[in-house]
């Protein structure tokens, strides 16, 4: 007889329900050490709820390699300036000036989407930033 994941949920829930973290296990959101916390839990620190079970991890912060977006920094200049040159080509009077006009909101849109990706990156990479050097600074150990 198989178990469903609920099932299987609950049953680790369960198995985990009076251990506590040995290592040093730290907070997705603000960094804070959950050693000798519950596995499942809120952090004491900021209120963020987490779930150190193993295989399951949520809520915890993971190291990772992340970098400064410069890829969609350029995309989103390049495609700026392509976009300022048909608007540009727009305005003069042309038989083909419809075309333009689609092409400069065309890549106008996308200017702007690059710089919204462009930014989620960097407040992730920011806030990622922010913990580690928390954790690197040896900040509730």
């Amino acid at each position: 007889m198989s178990m469903h994941s609920d099932e299987l949920e609950m049953l680790a829930d369960l198995t985990f329900k009076d251990a506590v973290i040995a290592t040093s296990l730290y907070c997705g959101s603000c960094g804070y050490n959950l050693k000798t916390l519950p596995y499942v839990g809120v952090c004491t620190e900021c209120g963020h709820r987490y779930n150190a079970r193993p295989l399951r991890m949520d809520g915890i912060f993971t190291p990772q390699r992340l970098e400064i977006p410069l890829g969609d920094a350029a995309a989103g200049v390049l495609s700026g300036v392509v976009a300022a040159g048909m608007t540009i080509r727009a305005i003069a009077p042309s038989p083909s000036r419809g075309v333009y006009v689609i092409f400069a909101v065309v890549l106008g849109l996308m200017s702007v989407a690059f710089a919204w990706i462009m930014w989620r990156k960097l407040c992730k990479y920011a806030g990622f930033r922010k913990i580690a050097k928390r954790i690197e600074s040896g900040v509730d150990d």
